[in-house]
Parts: structure tokens; sequence; C-alpha cells
């Protein structure tokens, strides 16, 4: 597939697209082939284990509901509108996603209202918490039974297929692997414990996601 032609985003360099960025839109592959892909935006993308959080974007924006946010083409630099379902978060591996075409992507105040959005909670009177309006939500409203719930259902069920829970030993490995490939076959504590890592290394080890901390997804 051709890749499209984009105007110059910051922070995202769309003449690599094995460069992952924060903000791009890029197809998220099944790793075995087995189940179809879905676009996502990339909202946070993890160096130290190679993981990326992603939400799911569609160009179904007729069927944009309040919890979702549309993304016009002129905003995205890509060839159509889409609607990003922020109740659509998983996380995925650098390699389902690095050999995608980028179909669009956005710049910093965006993402955080997407972030905002996403991650919007109840203050301490109870309110929710405002955010920016920078982005429109979707105004469709689905009734009982509509077919729109069918299709929010199987999209929950598409995406997660292509999601991977936040497993301490696995993202430890791919840490290692990548960091300090000598230590990849040691206890992950031991690894700390005997300062194998100078400091440095043990800082970064200690950021990543799911490293000697409780698994959150």
């Amino acid at each position: 597939m051709k890749k499209p032609n984009f105007k110059s985003f910051s922070g995202s360099d769309l003449n690599d697209v094995s460069q992952i960025a924060n903000g791009e839109i890029r197809r998220v592959v099944d790793m075995d082939s087995r189940n179809d892909s879905r676009l996502a935006l990339v909202y946070k993308f993890n160096i130290e284990d190679d993981s990326a959080y992603v939400v799911l974007v569609n160009n179904l924006v007729e069927i944009a509901t309040e919890r979702d946010l549309l993304l016009p083409a002129s905003l995205t630099g890509s060839s159509f509108d889409l609607a990003l379902l922020a109740d659509f978060k998983v996380r995925v591996w650098n390699e389902q996603i690095e050999q995608s075409p980028i179909y669009g992507a956005i710049d910093s105040p965006v993402l955080q209202e997407i972030r905002g959005f996403i991650g919007a909670s109840i203050d301490i009177e109870g309110e929710l918490r405002s955010h920016p309006k920078l982005l429109e939500e979707g105004s469709y409203i689905p009734e009982f039974g509509d077919h729109v719930w069918k299709f929010r259902s199987n999209e929950i069920d598409a995406i997660n297929t292509l999601g991977h829970f936040e497993v301490q030993q696995i993202s430890t490995d791919r840490f290692l692997s990548k960091w300090n490939p000598s230590l990849s076959d040691e206890n992950t504590l031991d690894v700390v414990i005997q300062e194998k890592m100078d400091v440095e290394e043990v800082y970064l080890y200690i950021l990543t996601n799911d490293a000697i901390r409780c698994e959150r997804v």
C-alpha cells in the first residue's frame, strides 16, 4: 500500500514508519494473523519494553456517540474523518504496529485532551472533571436494542483480541532483552538486588510499566 503524503507534524517522522511516535494513527495487526486488524491511535509508546497503549479509531463518524471524539481529516492529515472510541483501549507490542503505514497524526495539545478524556475521573465533589473542548464529541444516541450496541460490542471483542495484558515477567523479559540481553535469563528481582545493572539502568528498569509493580491495565 502506498503511504499517503502527510503534512509535517511535530514529534513524528512520517518518512520512517518503523519509528513510532505518540499521536500517530496506525493499523494494529494480530501477531498470529488469526484476527482482523484495526486502526488505532498511539497515545503512549513505551520505549522500555517496546509496547504501546492504543485507542481504537474508525471512519464511522455518523454513529459516534457522546463517549467518542471526532477527529476531522483537517486535524489528522488523513484522507477521511475518524471517530476515536475512547472506551476501547489496549496495550500492543511494537511488532504489531511498526510496519503499518501512518494514516494520520495529531499534535500534542489534542493528544493531551484525548488523554484527559480517556482518563476522566470523578473529583472530590463528585463532579466529572471538565476537559478542554478542542475536539467535538459524537452526537449519535443509540436506542436499546440498536444495531450500534452490537457493533460496539463486537469492536470491543476485536480490539481485545489484539491486545496484551501487562504480565510482569513477559514485559520484564522484553525489557532485559532490549537493554541488557546478558541478564535476560536471570530472575527479575535478583538483577536489581545484586546490582548487575548500573544506577541509570536500574532507574529505567523501575520506570517500566510493570516491572516490580502490580499489574494495571
